[in-house]
């Protein structure tokens, strides 16, 4: 995990953006009371934290030049990354195949449970020499705790893309469009796997919030107004 202070501003942009969405979803379940409210405001606070914490890493470091706290921060957006993936199994297995809830869920939950574990275990401060030469703040983590952020990504999100580009071949009007927009959001947020890393640093942060603006106008419109 590394960043910079360009990449700071590009994780907060996308932390404000993913704090209001997440706001007016809350303001919205405490009145409507369904899942899909529910486990979205569950999925996108997850990730406001996960954003918040890589905005404020660098800039930890930055002002106190303390190796060890600026590392927590990074740390704790690993945590918050694979809490954000137990929420998608859980609106999947609400629509589909509930009898497996213990089988798939419990897949997910394993798997996320085992990436933090790894991130506690193996937690290190970021590497100071190399932002006194390249100005990046990184922290170095096992090459299986990237590989277990892929495998969660994929087995957590990719189900529950796939039954909403489902939904929106076999239904019509706003049904169809909120439909193709949460299956859309979804897809793009696996596409963060690679996407964010071959961007410029201010643009990395952003494109991940792109994913959550989807999702957010899908999970927005009524269906029942289709």
């Amino acid at each position: 995990m590394s960043s910079t202070l360009i990449g700071s501003i590009g994780w907060g942009i996308s932390a404000i953006i993913t704090f209001v969405l997440s706001v007016i979803l809350i303001r919205a379940f405490l009145k409507e009371k369904n899942d899909t409210l529910k486990y979205f405001f569950c999925f996108l606070t997850s990730r406001f934290f996960l954003f918040s914490f890589l905005t404020l890493a660098p800039l930890v470091y930055i002002l106190t030049r303390n190796a060890t706290f600026a590392g927590i921060f990074f740390s704790l957006s690993y945590v918050f990354m694979f809490v954000s993936f137990i929420f998608p199994p859980l609106l999947f297995l609400s629509f589909q195949w509930k009898k497996f809830k213990k089988y798939y869920f419990g897949l997910v939950l394993a798997v996320s449970f085992l990436g933090i574990l790894v991130t506690v275990s193996n937690f290190s401060p970021i590497l100071a020499d190399l932002y006194d030469i390249k100005g990046i703040v990184s922290q170095p983590t096992p090459n299986i705790l990237s590989q277990l952020y892929v495998l969660s990504k994929i087995i957590s999100v990719l189900p529950l893309s796939i039954i909403f580009f489902i939904f929106a071949v076999k239904n019509t009007g706003k049904i169809r469009l909120r439909s193709l927009l949460m299956g859309l959001g979804l897809l793009w947020v696996i596409t963060t796997i690679i996407i964010p890393s071959i961007l410029p640093p201010l643009w990395g942060g952003i494109y991940c919030s792109v994913a959550d603006i989807l999702i957010f106008i899908g999970v927005m419109i009524k269906p029942q107004e289709g």
